[in-house]
C-alpha cells in the first residue's frame, strides 16, 4: 500500500472518536498497521492518539456475547492502555454551550445514574418525570412523536438530521424504519 498516497507518511497525530465502542482488537491492529507502514517499531509509530469517549456511555456490544466478553474486548484490557494519559473535562461543554436549566438539570440527572446516586424504586428500576423525558406506551406512538408529520417534511433533509430514534438491538432498529417507511409515499429507493 503506497501510505503516502493516503497522506499517512506525514500524520503526527490522529483523532479517535468513540473507541470505547470499539473492540481493542481495532486498536491494537492500528498500531500495528502504522508501525508497519512507517517502519517504525514505537507505540503508534511515535504518533500521538486522541482519543475521545466515555465509558459510562456507551460500551462495545458484541453479538452473542456475554457481558464479560464484551468487558474483555474493550480497550482498557488491551496491553495499549497502560500507554493511555487520561484526561478529564472539569465541566459539561453541552451545559457551557446551551446554558439553559433544562441542560443543566438533565446533565445533573445523567451525572446521577452513572454514578449509582439517582434514586430507584423498590426493583432497582429508574423512573423519569415528564420534565425529563416524553413517555410513550406503543411503538407508533413513538413514531409520531418523533416524526410528526413524516410523509410531509421526508424530503427534508435538515428535518431528518434533527431526528433519530436509538435502540438496542439491530431488529428493533429495522422494525422501526420498515414502520417509517411505510408512511412514506411512493417506493423507497
Amino acid at each position: 500500500m503506497d501510505h503516502k498516497k493516503y497522506g499517512m507518511d506525514t500524520m503526527d497525530h490522529k483523532k479517535y472518536g468513540m473507541y470505547t465502542m470499539d473492540h481493542k482488537k481495532s486498536s491494537e491492529t492500528l498500531d500495528r498497521t502504522l508501525r508497519d507502514l512507517r517502519k517504525n517499531d514505537q507505540l503508534l509509530e511515535g504518533s500521538l492518539l486522541l482519543l475521545a469517549g466515555d465509558f459510562r456511555q456507551t460500551l462495545l456490544v458484541i453479538q452473542n456475547s456475554t457481558p464479560a466478553d464484551e468487558l474483555n474486548a474493550c480497550l482498557k484490557t488491551s496491553p495499549l492502555w497502560k500507554f493511555v494519559k487520561r484526561f478529564t473535562l472539569e465541566s459539561n461543554m453541552r451545559v457551557r454551550l446551551f446554558r439553559n436549566e433544562t441542560t443543566q438539570n438533565v446533565a445533573h440527572i445523567l451525572q446521577q445514574i452513572c454514578e449509582g446516586t439517582f434514586p430507584t424504586d423498590s426493583n432497582g428500576e429508574i423512573s423519569f418525570t415528564a420534565e425529563f423525558c416524553t413517555q410513550v406506551k406503543t411503538v407508533q406512538e413513538l413514531i409520531n412523536k418523533i416524526y410528526p408529520s413524516i410523509s410531509e417534511n421526508y424530503k427534508t433533509h435538515d428535518w431528518l438530521c434533527e431526528k433519530a430514534i436509538l435502540a438496542p438491538k439491530n431488529d428493533v432498529v429495522h422494525e422501526l424504519n420498515s414502520r417509517n417507511q411505510e408512511i412514506i409515499p411512493g417506493p423507497v429507493t
